[in-house]
């Protein structure tokens, strides 16, 4: 199983800005980090630190961002190519899903989080089932095509689409990857969030996933639950995607399923201390996949 570095990185990390002084994860990578913070805007104090793990590199980092309540990571690529989804390889058996680890083993990644929710009828957490669709490489492989439900994911033109419609919709929009979740938190530069959300005040820990200006894929993850983060909120994840330029941004399963792994190894502090729960469907990256 992956070991859980979060402590030793979180010791190592020397260099922190305010979101105010920052910019969009940049062409220079590892360690430019995102957009500014305005009190007119209404955005909150982002910190951003640099990654200081090894074989960052120009196409793929990592940045470590804290806030109140919360601490996690934003994981920058450069290719949107570089991500595809993975859905669970014993779909329809009732078998247990695999961790993110096994994902990331399996399909011979550098680094990946999780995606979609599941179906949990009987309350196991097996994750089997997907919530929704999935499509993987253009195709639908799981999921019924006329049914209108939130769409997030990747298109044949590496824009990251995060809206709502059908699987039929999905693939004549030319998607390439997607899951279901949501809700959407930034469409075209904008705000879509809506404040009267029932779980708008909840901290817990958060999944999710944004595109930048210059075409870089965010991948976050906010650890909560624990003694040194306690969660995030809806608006909080919103202020750190506008602090990266982010042009569209979304929520993706949280909770005890919140994990990140990079170079074999958890990035952040899951829920369970085993690492992460069994999952339906990934974002995994495959550097060196894009072109």
């Amino acid at each position: 199983m992956a070991k859980n570095w979060y402590q030793s990185v979180l010791k190592s990390i020397a260099v922190s800005v305010a979101a105010a002084s920052l910019i969009a994860c940049s062409s220079s990578g590892g360690g430019e980090s995102g957009g500014s913070s305005d009190s007119q805007g209404g955005r909150k104090t982002v910190t951003v630190s640099e990654f200081t793990g090894v074989e960052q590199s120009d196409d793929m980092w990592i940045e470590h961002i804290t806030g109140s309540t919360y601490e996690g990571w934003m994981m920058c690529v450069k290719n949107s190519d570089d991500i595809t989804v993975e859905v669970n390889p014993y779909l329809g058996t009732g078998a247990d899903a695999p961790e993110l680890e096994t994902y990331v083993e399996k399909f011979k990644a550098v680094g990946g989080i999780n995606a979609g929710g599941f179906m949990d009828e009987g309350g196991t957490g097996n994750g089997s089932i997907p919530q929704g669709i999935v499509i993987h490489n253009g195709e639908l492989l799981y999921g019924n095509p006329n049914v209108y439900q939130s769409i997030i994911g990747i298109d044949k033109d590496d824009k990251l689409v995060c809206t709502g419609g059908t699987g039929n919709d999905a693939l004549k929009w030319g998607m390439k990857e997607a899951v279901t979740f949501g809700p959407v938190f930034i469409s075209n530069y904008e705000d879509v969030f809506d404040r009267n959300y029932q779980n708008l005040a909840m901290l817990n820990p958060r999944t999710a996933i944004g595109q930048a200006s210059d075409g870089t894929m965010l991948l976050l993850v906010l650890d909560g639950r624990g003694p040194s983060s306690f969660g995030a909120k809806y608006e909080d994840v919103i202020d750190i995607f506008r602090s990266y330029d982010a042009i569209n941004a979304a929520n993706l399963d949280g909770g005890n399923s919140t994990a990140m792994i990079y170079n074999g190894e958890y990035v952040n502090n899951t829920v369970s201390m085993y690492g992460s729960r069994n999952l339906p469907t990934v974002f995994l990256v495959k550097e060196g996949k894009g072109n």
